[in-house]
C-alpha cells in the first residue's frame, strides 16, 4: 500500500471519529435532561449494538421505561453501565 492509500485510509477514519463525534454532540444537547429515548439513541451512547442492548434490557442488566410502544433509558443509569463495562474491560 502506497503513502496516498495510507493517507486516503487516516482520512477516512478521521472523518468516521468525527462523525460519531458529532452525532454524539447533537444527541446530547438534544436530551439534556436525563432520559435517552429510544434503542438505537441508548445503544449508540453506550458503545453497542441495537440488538446487545436489547438483549441487556430483557437479562435485566439495563433498565428502562416503557410507555405504550416508546421506550427511554436513564442516561445516568447508561453512564454507569458505560463505566463498569470499562472497568470489567481493564482488570
Amino acid at each position: 500500500m502506497g503513502i496516498f492509500e495510507e493517507q486516503q485510509q487516516r482520512l477516512y477514519k478521521l472523518e468516521k471519529a468525527f462523525e460519531d463525534f458529532k452525532s454524539y454532540v447533537l444527541d446530547y444537547f438534544e436530551d439534556i435532561d436525563d432520559e435517552i429515548k429510544g434503542y438505537e439513541r441508548a445503544a449508540r451512547f453506550i458503545g453497542v449494538s441495537i440488538s446487545t442492548l436489547e438483549r441487556l434490557v430483557r437479562q435485566k442488566r439495563i433498565p428502562y421505561k416503557k410507555d405504550g410502544k416508546a421506550v427511554s433509558f436513564s442516561r445516568k443509569e447508561l453512564f454507569e453501565y458505560k463505566r463498569r463495562r470499562r472497568i470489567g474491560k481493564s482488570k
